[in-house]
C-alpha cells in the first residue's frame, strides 16, 4: 500500500489507539510480524505488519483491547490460552465490532484495511502476552539486501520466532547469503548494517532513580554549568528598547499616558506623557535556531564497569539540551567483529534510532531510554568501535535534518570511547588509523557544508586518543576530547 501505517508517527498511533480503547495502549509496527494484526491483552499492545494492515485494522485492534476482560475466562493452561482467545476473536468479537462500527461509525468502511467487513479475518491473532515474528531466514531478501536487517526487543511481549536470530545471522554470513557492503577507503572490512528496534515499559522503575539523581546537588550543578556553557557559545547580541523615564517634554510620546492629560487638567498639574528613549545591547539565546545530534556506543551499556558512567553522562547531556528546549536527535550504534568459519572477518553495524529531532519528548521517551539502559541490544561477536561507519550515520542524520529545515546552530555530541581491540594486529596500524582519521574529518567537513551559513559545534565529542593522534592539525578530530 502506498499510504500505509509507516506514514504516521508511533506517538500518533499510540494516542489514537489509547483514545479508542479507553486505556493506555501501545502500537508496534514491523514487517517481521507474521500476522497482519496481533492484539496482546496483557501489555495492551497492538502489533501491526504495515505491508498488509492499515488504519482500519488499528481501529479493530483498539476495540479488541476494550474487551480485554475476556482473558479472565481463558483456560488456566497457558499453552491453550492464545488459541482460545484467537478463536473467540474470530468467531465472536470481531464480527461484533464490525456491526458496532457499521452502525455507529459508517464512514469507517471507507478507510483502508485488511480486515474490513466481508473479508477474511483468519489472520487476526488475539493473545495474552505474545506476538509471532517471521524467522530472519524468511525475510532475508526483504531486509538484509537493503540494509534493514532487524533485531527486536520488547519488555512485556514474548517475541516468538527470534530464538535463532543470532545463529541464522552467523550461518547466513558464512554462506555469503547476506549482501555485505564496504566503505571505499576500507575494502578489507566488509560489514552488514542491522537496524535495531525495541519498545519500552511504561513507568520504568529507573525513572524514580533518575528523578532522585536529578535532585543531587552535583548533578544539578553540572547541568546548570553545561547549560551556561551552551548558551554562552551561541548567544547573539540584539538591540533592545526597554522602558525609559517619563518626562514633561520630549519627542517620543507614550500613548498609554494620554489618559493622564485629562486627569491632569482636573488636578491642575502638568502630565508626564513623554518617554526618554533608551537602547541597550543584550545577549539573546534562540533555542528554536538550535538542533543537536547525540550518538553514543551501545556496547558500553553491556559493560558493568562502563554502564553506570555512560548512563549518568547520557542523562546529564540529554537533560541539558531538553531544558534548553533544543531539538534533539539521539542515535545508538553497536559495532561488532565476527570471525567466520573460513577465517574471514565481518563487521556488524547495529543502529538504533532512539529519538528524532522533530518528535516531542514525553514520559515514553524516558521509559524507552531506561529500558535500553537495562536491556541493551545483543549482537554476536566482540565489541569494537569503527568510527568511519559511525561518522556516516551522523552525516545521514544531519542530511535528513537539513532537508526538513535549516538551523543556525548545529551541535554534535559523539560519545564513542572504544577503537579496535588491542589483541587485533591492526589495532595500532598507522595506515588504518590515518585512513580512519581522514575519513572522519572528511565526513565532518561534509556535515559542516550541508548548511551554507551557521555554526557547527563539535566540541562536546569524546573519541579514542589513538584515533585522534593520527588526525591532521586543525581538523575535527584534533579538537575533540580524549578517552
Amino acid at each position: 500500500m502506498s499510504d500505509n501505517l509507516n506514514q504516521y508517527s508511533l506517538r500518533s498511533l499510540n494516542l489514537f489507539a489509547s483514545y479508542l480503547s479507553d486505556q493506555d495502549a501501545r502500537v508496534t509496527i514491523s514487517e517481521r510480524y507474521t500476522n497482519p494484526l496481533t492484539v496482546s491483552l496483557g501489555p495492551n499492545t497492538i502489533a501491526l505488519n504495515p505491508d498488509e494492515a492499515n488504519i482500519y485494522d488499528l481501529i479493530l485492534g483498539a476495540f479488541l483491547l476494550r474487551m480485554r476482560k475476556i482473558r479472565n475466562r481463558a483456560p488456566a493452561n497457558p499453552d491453550r490460552q492464545d488459541d482460545w482467545l484467537t478463536r473467540q476473536a474470530i468467531e465472536k468479537l470481531v464480527p461484533k465490532i464490525h456491526r458496532y462500527l457499521s452502525e455507529k461509525f459508517p464512514s469507517t468502511r471507507h478507510l483502508p484495511g485488511l480486515f474490513k467487513p466481508g473479508k477474511s479475518i483468519d489472520q487476526i491473532r488475539l493473545t495474552m502476552n505474545s506476538v509471532q515474528l517471521s524467522p530472519l531466514e524468511k525475510v532475508r531478501t526483504k531486509f538484509a539486501n537493503v540494509g534493514r536487517l532487524e533485531q527486536w526487543s520488547h519488555p512485556d511481549l514474548d517475541l516468538l520466532g527470534t530464538e535463532e536470530d543470532a545463529d541464522w545471522l552467523m550461518s547466513a554470513l558464512n554462506q555469503d547469503a547476506l549482501a555485505l557492503k564496504t566503505l571505499d577507503p576500507f575494502p578489507e572490512f566488509p560489514y552488514a548494517r542491522i537496524q535495531l528496534k525495541g519498545d519500552y515499559r511504561s513507568c520504568h522503575p529507573l525513572r524514580e532513580r533518575y528523578e532522585a539523581m536529578m535532585n543531587e546537588e552535583d548533578f544539578k550543578n553540572s547541568v546548570q554549568g553545561l547549560m551556561r556553557c551552551v548558551r554562552r557559545k551561541s548567544e547573539v547580541l540584539e538591540e533592545r528598547l526597554p522602558q525609559g523615564k517619563h518626562q514633561y517634554s520630549g519627542v517620543h510620546m507614550d500613548s498609554n499616558r494620554l489618559v493622564d492629560v485629562a486627569v491632569a487638567q482636573k488636578l491642575n498639574r502638568q502630565p508626564r506623557v513623554f518617554r526618554k528613549k533608551r537602547t541597550t545591547i543584550e545577549p539573546i539565546f534562540h533555542a528554536d535556531e538550535h538542533v543537536a545530534v547525540l550518538l553514543f556506543d551501545l556496547n558500553d551499556l553491556c559493560s558493568e564497569s562502563l554502564s553506570y558512567p555512560l548512563r549518568r553522562t547520557l542523562a546529564m547531556l540529554i537533560t541539558v539540551y531538553l531544558k534548553l528546549e533544543i531539538d534533539l536527535s539521539i542515535l545508538g550504534v553497536m559495532d561488532r567483529r565476527v570471525e567466520l568459519s573460513d577465517g574471514r572477518e565481518v563487521f556488524l553495524h547495529g543502529v538504533l534510532k532512539i529519538k528524532s529531532f522533530n518528535t516531542p519528548t514525553d514520559s515514553s521517551f524516558w521509559d524507552k531510554l531506561f529500558h535500553l539502559f537495562d536491556h541493551p541490544p545483543k549482537l554476536p561477536g566482540e565489541a569494537i568501535g569503527f568510527h568511519p561507519l559511525q561518522a556516516d550515520e551522523l552525516y545521514q542524520e544531519f542530511q535528513q535534518i537539513s532537508k526538513e529545515r535549516s538551523y543556525s546552530y548545529r551541535h554534535q555530541i559523539w560519545y564513542s570511547r572504544r577503537w579496535m581491540n588491542q589483541d587485533l594486529e591492526y589495532h595500532d596500524d598507522p595506515d588504518l588509523l590515518a585512513r580512519g582519521a581522514h575519513y572522519v574529518d572528511s565526513r565532518m567537513h561534509q556535515i559542516e557544508r550541508l548548511e551554507n551559513e551557521g555554526v557547527f559545534d563539535t566540541l562536546p565529542s569524546f573519541l579514542p586518543r589513538i584515533l585522534k593522534s593520527y588526525a591532521k592539525p586543525g581538523g575535527y578530530l584534533s579538537k575533540t576530547h580524549d578517552l
